[in-house]
Order: C-alpha cells, then sequence, then structure tokens
C-alpha cells in the first residue's frame, strides 16, 4: 500500500531569542483541529496561547521585532508564559498577584484604540483581556475558549494605564 503524499510549503527565517540565533521553519498546514468543548466553560483549563493575529513590529506594543532576516524575541516574555502555562485561567483571573481580567476595548488608551481598528478588532470585539506579568508588564489579547490570542507585548502598561487615587 503507497503512502498518501502531501506537499507542504515552508518558509524559513532565522530567530534571534536574546542574542541566540535559531533557525525556525513555519510550514503551511491544510488539515483542521476540532476542538472539544466542555460545557463548564475554559475556566478548568490551562491556558493555551496563539501568536497568528500578533501586531505587526511596526507597533508600538508588537510582541517581536525584525533586524534583516532576523527576528528578535523577548525570551522572558517566553518564560513569563510558560510559568501560566502549569496554572488554569480560573487561577489566572482570580490570582490578587496577577490582576489578569478584562477590559472594555474604549477604556484603552486612544493611541491602542486606533491601532484595533486598523487591525480590524474594533468592529468584532468589546474586550479584551490583559494578562499581567509583573508590576507593569502586560500581553494583551483576545482570549476564546481557553486559548490567548496575543495581540501586543505592553512592557511599560501603556495600552491602559492605570492612575493612583488621591494624586
Amino acid at each position: 500500500m503507497g503512502k498518501n503524499k502531501s506537499k507542504s510549503s515552508a518558509i524559513s527565517k532565522n530567530i534571534t531569542i536574546d542574542s541566540k540565533a535559531v533557525q525556525h521553519k513555519t510550514f503551511n498546514a491544510s488539515k483542521k483541529i476540532v476542538h472539544a468543548h466542555s460545557p463548564e466553560g475554559f475556566d478548568s483549563r490551562q491556558p493555551a496561547w496563539r501568536f497568528s493575529k500578533v501586531a505587526k513590529p511596526d507597533s508600538k506594543w508588537a510582541v517581536y521585532q525584525i533586524d534583516g532576516n532576523d527576528i528578535k524575541i523577548n525570551l522572558d516574555l517566553i518564560n513569563k508564559l510558560s510559568l501560566f502555562e502549569k496554572m488554569t485561567w480560573a487561577d489566572i483571573k482570580k490570582s490578587p498577584k496577577h490582576s489578569s481580567h478584562y477590559i472594555p476595548i474604549q477604556n484603552l488608551a486612544k493611541e491602542a484604540q486606533a491601532e484595533l481598528r486598523k487591525l480590524n478588532f474594533w468592529e468584532y470585539e468589546q474586550h479584551i483581556f490583559s494578562l499581567r506579568l509583573n508590576g507593569t508588564q502586560r500581553i494583551w489579547g483576545f482570549l476564546y475558549e481557553g486559548i490567548l490570542d496575543i495581540i501586543w507585548y505592553d512592557p511599560n502598561h501603556e495600552i491602559c494605564p492605570s492612575y493612583k487615587k488621591h494624586t
């Protein structure tokens, strides 16, 4: 019996993760993934990340930068995301240490709202999820069925700044 061969094309790029070059290949897949949805929602699940909707490198809050043929990614960011993978979404949302929550899009800084309009998310979404990495660092994205579609990395808490009361 012969094997069924499928053709797929690969795009090759050099990725630099904190000064270490790594060969990266992106494959175009034609298979669809079917997800099972639990009736109680996704809060009992561990988080997963999707990067297909990240803002382009020219964004003020880009997750990655491009330098010639090199893609530069912050390894500390990857490490912090991997630590969340040991938790559930319920743990992440209720933890006072993490303060991760949904925020209405109209509460974001005007520059962030304008960028969401350019990315065509404005018409379809009313809330965006803020994942707190530490005191000022946030990951912003849209949370669907336990998967965070990451849009931005905000190292300085600029997308939705919080102001101290009585100052």
